[in-house]
């Protein structure tokens, strides 16, 4: 036996030996393996982005484009704004280094007075109106009186040389607006009252205005009014221009856009930077302005998120992107909307990105299979190295078998061969002595004890084969008494010194169990508590209780003043063949009875541990269930181990 370990260790290293060169190979293998995946996986991804990039490079091109088209035409538009009032100019701006021209900043006076319409009034009601002499002013008032002279007299010829004279008079000279705007509306309401004043007179008047060549001899009412509008309060300005709307429309003379103007209040001043040294998107890129030669900054209101759908749109429809497809701000790696940046942006550097789920199902799929690769390469690794590992489980698993079948045959030896010689030494000085021989009076007994213990071990090893090989315990209502004083004669023969066995509670206990299994068990820690005990008497109690709710059943506690066990044995002293550290002198055992115990109580659907141990004793806690499994199908029952055949 000896020579045939020393070969199987000798195997076992070159064994392992070529199980190691094998994992070696195998984890260089699935490394290189590995690396090829994760420049798969680069590529993959690479290639993506460079995609996503290229279409943000056009998107953000393409918006560019747009965005300087889109200020070349509002340079055209400001310029026709600055020179006309009537051209709206909301989304326009322009400063020079006088301050923001447009969109328009005039200002209201503070002052809540009506001296225009004051004036409005006393020339309607021909009342005296004070003039200096000799001033402009009075020479206006004169050809004013002299019109409405003319009209009163129905003089048609002085009506139209007054009216001449009174444009020649405007063309030289310019009055303050609070005069010649009410002025205008008082003459034009006189006409229409006492006259039919033609169109092109009132359109000349209110809009048209009056050229020399190229050069503008007389403005329309409207846009003069627009222009001194911050000469004006708020009340004489909202009545000379309501007063101008009635005459136009009666008329027939365009004022909608003056109306329109004039109903807008005053632009405030933006907070755009004082100086600009590129075309730059401003106010969450809501305007984009552009420094001008003369140190000044031209720019437009722009609807970024218009263009980018607009950009988008173009896009899908060139097949570029998906219909899913979104472009927008980029202000990530990866993270696309339409949130525009808050400070100032530089076209130039303006960040624009295009997302899409295609992308992300892209990159998922290529992590995918990256992952399904790795899996795979970490799956053929497990299942090598747990090929190896099984392998040298099985091989220490060979070894620990022969040496516990060695130790099992040595010690089942030794225990048939020491009761064995005694019985026959016994037997043979009783045959050649006992008469006479008051000293062999024991004989008999010892004879039947050390028989009696032989029997228990052939009893252990046979029950621990049947119960290895699945035996079905036969269910059956089963008073703990009388298995009590069933087991109580084989144990005081068996105890080498005065036995002491009570019991608590176990009168009424009725188990539904294999009668012979749980005598078997009985018998087994009560012999085992006597090997393992020095003290005399040797005390054994058994009580029972029931099992505390929502559990059902009854609780079995076997108690000795043994030797104890080692720290440690509690889970071991069940494992088949183990032999506890605390072994009286001369005590001997085949490590079964306790595992038979356990394999018993798991039979039952119950169980069994140790519940205390040391110097003082042991405490066993059994546990069997009220609902017990059912009995195996009667052909394949088996009769218990240690059972009278019938």
């Amino acid at each position: 036996m000896k020579r045939r370990l020393a070969w199987l260790r000798r195997g076992t290293w070159a064994r392992v030996t070529v199980l190691a060169l094998v994992s070696a190979a195998l984890v260089w293998g699935s490394w290189r393996l590995e690396a090829i995946f994760v420049a798969e996986r680069a590529a993959a991804t690479a290639e993506i982005e460079a995609r996503r990039e290229a279409l943000a490079e056009y998107a953000r091109k393409s918006l560019a484009e747009a965005l300087e088209e889109r200020l070349r035409d509002a340079g055209r538009e400001s310029e026709r704004a600055l020179s006309d009032p009537l051209v709206p100019a909301g989304d326009l701006y322009v400063r020079d280094l006088d301050g923001q021209l447009l969109p328009r900043t005039w200002r209201v006076p503070p002052d809540d007075a009506t001296p225009a319409r004051a004036l409005h009034e006393s020339l309607l009601g021909r009342r005296l109106v004070p003039a200096e002499p000799d001033s402009p002013w009075s020479e206006r008032l004169e050809l004013y009186y002299r019109t409405v002279g003319a009209l009163l007299a129905r003089d048609r010829g002085a009506v139209e040389r007054a009216v001449r004279e009174v444009l020649a008079h405007r063309a030289r000279f310019v009055l303050p607006v609070r005069q010649d705007a009410p002025f205008v509306l008082a003459l034009l309401a006189e006409l229409e009252r006492h006259a039919e004043p033609a169109p092109s007179l009132v359109a000349l008047l209110l809009r048209d205005g009056l050229t020399a060549g190229t050069t503008l001899a007389l403005e329309g009412l409207e846009r003069a009014l627009l222009r001194r509008r911050d000469r004006l309060s708020a009340p004489d300005f909202a009545f000379l221009a309501e007063k101008l709307v009635e005459i136009a429309r009666r008329n027939g003379v365009p004022c909608d856009d003056f109306a329109a103007r004039a109903a807008e209040g005053p632009a405030p001043l933006l907070p755009l930077p004082a100086t600009l040294a590129e075309t730059t998107l401003l106010e969450r890129a809501r305007w984009i302005a552009t420094p001008t030669a003369e140190g000044g900054v031209r720019g437009v209101r722009v609807d970024v998120t218009a263009l980018l759908s607009e950009i988008a749109s173009h896009m899908r429809t060139l097949g570029l992107v998906g219909s899913d497809a979104t472009v927008g701000f980029r202000h990530g790696p990866r993270a696309v909307d339409e949130e525009p940046p808050e400070g100032p942006t530089a076209l130039r550097e303006l960040a624009v990105g295009v997302d899409a789920p295609s992308f992300g199902l892209a990159l998922v799929a290529a992590e995918e299979r990256f992952d399904l690769k790795t899996a795979l390469v970490v799956t053929v690794g497990i299942l090598a190295f747990g090929v190896v590992g099984l392998t040298l489980l099985l091989q220490r698993r060979r070894q620990r078998f022969l040496a516990l079948k060695s130790e099992f045959v040595a010690s089942v030896s030794h225990e048939l061969r020491t009761p064995l010689a005694s019985i026959q030494l016994m037997a043979e000085t009783l045959e050649r002595r006992l008469d006479g021989v008051p000293a062999a009076r024991d004989y008999p007994s010892r004879i039947v004890r050390d028989v009696e213990g032989l029997s228990r071990l052939v009893e252990n090893i046979l029950s621990w084969q049947r119960l290895e090989r699945g035996f079905a315990p036969r269910l059956a209502e089963v008073r703990l008494a009388e298995l009590v004083e069933r087991v109580r004669p084989g144990v005081e023969r068996a105890a080498p010194r005065r036995l002491e066995l009570t019991t608590e509670g176990c009168d009424d206990v009725v188990l539904r169990a294999d009668a012979d299994l749980v005598e078997l068990v009985l018998a087994n820690l009560a012999k085992n508590a006597c090997q393992y005990c020095e003290r005399e008497p040797i005390e054994l109690a058994l009580w029972a209780r029931p099992l505390p709710a929502p559990a059902h059943g009854w609780l079995l506690s076997f108690s000795d003043n043994g030797v104890g066990l080692e720290p440690g044995d509690e889970e071991r002293v069940f494992e088949d063949f183990y032999r506890g550290k605390r072994r009286p002198p001369g005590g001997r055992g085949s490590g079964l009875g306790l595992a038979i115990c356990r394999k018993v109580m798991e039979a039952h659907g119950g169980r069994i541990a140790v519940a205390r141990t040391g110097p003082e004793g042991t405490t066993f806690e059994l546990v069997f269930p009220l609902d017990s499994p059912l009995p195996a199908h009667p052909r394949r029952r088996r009769r218990a181990a240690g059972a009278p055949k019938p």
